[in-house]
Formats: structure tokens, C-alpha cells, sequence
């Protein structure tokens, strides 16, 4: 999330934090990163685990866009590998032409594992940006430019409110992850470090139907004999 709340030493905090992150991966492992305010950007399209990454590139401002960016995500995910989507934000949504609902549908098509990080949002949002509040330029944002001028616009899309709880754990639960929701350490590196060992100690498996193939979505369920154990595993398929 690189809206307009993110500027300054948060910025630089964040271009910190994603260097760490790759620094997690290992050399066969890829990364790509997309980042969201007004519009969605692929930063630097995919690069190897462990090497520097341009987090130069990376620039702040704009409304957020962040279930277009979801969206983004899961459809270049690639198949010849085992995809995780990883989201960090507060879940506020004033730009996007999607909504949760939608994303819940999409994540079915796609073979990636979706985890969530939704933090408290930032302090800098107004009561301007409030959902409900009745005031005619909820949806109109100030942004700063490197000029010093101060720009007002009107966001692209209605006010989404924030976050869609319910649908955004929906969607990760279709996929196998899940939500964390206000984590206690909130430092963005400790939680995908967290997430990426939990979706690299997962096993891929498969089968192959029989009889005649049916359209339409198909449950799935794992279990483990240990019924103390806890599974996370996808819902199922969609046929086609």
C-alpha cells in the first residue's frame, strides 16, 4: 500500500522493509512487487530471492486501489510453481472498480496461496476519508507533489469502506492462507517471514478425477487422522 498516507519516513521504512524480505528468499525462489494508490504498479517485475531489489523505484501517493491490486495479483501468478500472494495494508478502498465479493470469485481461478496482513490504519487519514460520514468530499483526497503544490481530486470509484473482513478471510481461506488481523508486531518483514515459512512448509497435493469432467466449482476437504491438528488447505477447484 503506497497511497497517499505513505510518505516521508514511512516511505523509507517501507522500501527498508522490502529488502528484508527478499533477503528471506532463496535463490530459486522469485519475487515481484506490486504497489497501489490511485493506480497499480509492477515495480520491478520478477527478480531472484535473496538479490537487491530497485526499491528506489518505489513512490508513494493517490487514492488506493487495493482490491484492483489483489486482482492484479492473481492473475499473473504464474502455474509452473507454487504462487503466494502477500498483502500488507490497512484494507481501506476508495479507488478500485472491484470490491471483496470479487475477489473472493477471482481467487478461485488461480492456484496461489493468498495471505493477509491488515494493520491499523494510518494516523494521517482524516475524518474526510470516514465511510458514512456524510460529507460530500469523502471520496476527494489532498495530495502534495514534489513542487509543493497541493492537488485535490476526486477518486475514480466509490468509497469501499474498509476492510471487508469477512470476505477478504473467505477469499484466503479458498486458497489455503489466511488473515491476520492487527498483528501484535506489525513490522511488515516479521509477518511475511512468518507467512513464507508457514506457505513453504506445505505440501502440494494432487489427484486426477474420473468419469466424465463437470463445469462449475468442486469442493475439496483434507483431514488428518490427528483430529488435533489443524488444516488450511484450498476449498476446491473450478472446473471449467
Amino acid at each position: 500500500d503506497t497511497s497517499g498516507s505513505l510518505a516521508g519516513k514511512a516511505l523509507d521504512q517501507l522500501k527498508i522493509d522490502i529488502q528484508q524480505m527478499t533477503a528471506f528468499l532463496h535463490p530459486n525462489d522469485r519475487v515481484r512487487l506490486l504497489t497501489f494508490g490511485i493506480n497499480v504498479a509492477d515495480v520491478f517485475g520478477q527478480q531472484p530471492g535473496g538479490a537487491r531489489v530497485p526499491v528506489e523505484r518505489i513512490a508513494s501517493g493517490g487514492a488506493t486501489s487495493f482490491y484492483n491490486a489483489l486482482a492484479t495479483a492473481f492473475m499473473i501468478a504464474a502455474p509452473d510453481r507454487p504462487q503466494l500472494v502477500f498483502g500488507f495494508t490497512d484494507g481501506r478502498d476508495d479507488a478500485s472498480f472491484l470490491d471483496a465479493e470479487q475477489i473472493v470469485g477471482l481467487v478461485e481461478r488461480s492456484n496461489a496461496s493468498f495471505y493477509l496482513a491488515l494493520v491499523p490504519p494510518n494516523d494521517n487519514l482524516t475524518e474526510l476519508d470516514a465511510p458514512n460520514s456524510g460529507n460530500p468530499m469523502a471520496n476527494e483526497h489532498n495530495v502534495v507533489t514534489q513542487a509543493g503544490m497541493v492537488v485535490a481530486y476526486r477518486s475514480t470509484g466509490p468509497y469501499r469502506g474498509g476492510p471487508n473482513t469477512s470476505a477478504l478471510k473467505a477469499a484466503a481461506a479458498r486458497t489455503g492462507g489466511t488473515v491476520y488481523e492487527n498483528p501484535p508486531n506489525a513490522q511488515m518483514p516479521v509477518i511475511f517471514k512468518r507467512v513464507f515459512d508457514d506457505f513453504r512448509s506445505s505440501y502440494v497435493l494432487s489427484y486426477t478425477p474420473t468419469g466424465v469432467p463437470r463445469p462449475g466449482w468442486h469442493d475439496l476437504t483434507v483431514r488428518t487422522k490427528n483430529t488435533k491438528l489443524t488444516v488450511r488447505a484450498r476449498k476446491g477447484y473450478d472446473g471449467g
